[in-house]
């Protein structure tokens, strides 16, 4: 082996995500957090850890999936624990952060689609507004004309047509300032949000925002568990169509 083949391997293999002890791939700043079994106490009841296969269907999908391997330096922690309530997953933006509850009930398929849905669905639907802009609204601009691709989607199309999920500067920075009076906003301060607030106005108009529905958010997660094979739901888009979805959804996700 020469030198310079030796010193391109070497610098290939630095690059790599290391494994932890549980066998997630990490980055810096990156925490994953899987219950242990619990014995309980005072005012609490014991709790078993949550069940190993659904542990392993998220490790897979951290580790070797294409779609998931974009995100990988841009989530920050994944939750994994038994509860009897909650969301069986759920992708927290603001936190950059996945929750997996496992109740000990539903069935380890039921689960491999709903950590598809929300981790290749819902959590690169958010990565691509800002990374893959142009491809994602490409896809919503047609996902927001077609009918549901799934009774899923249908139950909840007229209340998810009216919900924007852009995450958008203007709404940070109204957070910002939200503690803050209206007597005591100083000139300045009223003139940065007027100005970011004409900015805002004119940049929906050319930038995709208005396509960014919770309703093409939903079919692309729809759309994203036919493409896996694992749809939990019944499909009810026609063939056509969804062959059109799936190949947007190529596009954007490689």
């Amino acid at each position: 082996m020469s030198q310079k083949t030796k010193r391109k391997r070497t610098r290939n293999c630095g690059k790599r995500a290391k494994l932890n002890s549980q066998g997630f791939k990490t980055y810096k700043n990156f925490r994953i957090y899987i219950a242990e079994t619990s014995n309980g106490g005072y005012s609490r009841n014991p709790k078993p850890a949550p069940r190993s296969q659904i542990v392993d269907i998220v490790r897979d999908l951290w580790n070797n999936d294409k779609s998931v391997k974009a995100m990988r330096k841009h989530i920050k922690e994944i939750s994994i624990r038994y509860t009897q309530n909650g969301i069986a997953g759920t992708w927290f933006k603001e936190k950059q952060k996945i929750v997996v509850n496992d109740n000990g009930r539903d069935t380890i398929p039921f689960y491999k689609s709903v950590l598809i849905h929300e981790i290749v669905g819902h959590t690169f639907w958010d990565f691509s507004r800002k990374y893959r802009r142009l491809e994602l609204i490409e896809f919503n601009k047609l996902a927001n004309k077609l009918s549901p691709v799934s009774t899923y989607v249908k139950k909840h199309t007229d209340e998810w047509k009216k919900i924007n999920d852009e995450y958008d500067d203007l709404e940070q920075f109204e957070k910002s300032i939200e503690h803050i009076p209206d007597y005591d906003a100083s000139e300045e301060l009223t003139k940065e949000y007027q100005t970011k607030q004409e900015s805002f106005d004119e940049n929906r108009k050319t930038n995709g925002h208005d396509l960014m529905t919770r309703y093409a958010n939903e079919q692309h997660s729809a759309i994203t568990e036919i493409v896996y094979g694992s749809n939990g739901h019944d499909t009810i888009l026609d063939q056509e169509n969804i062959d059109k979805l799936i190949k947007l959804w190529e596009g954007l996700h490689y």
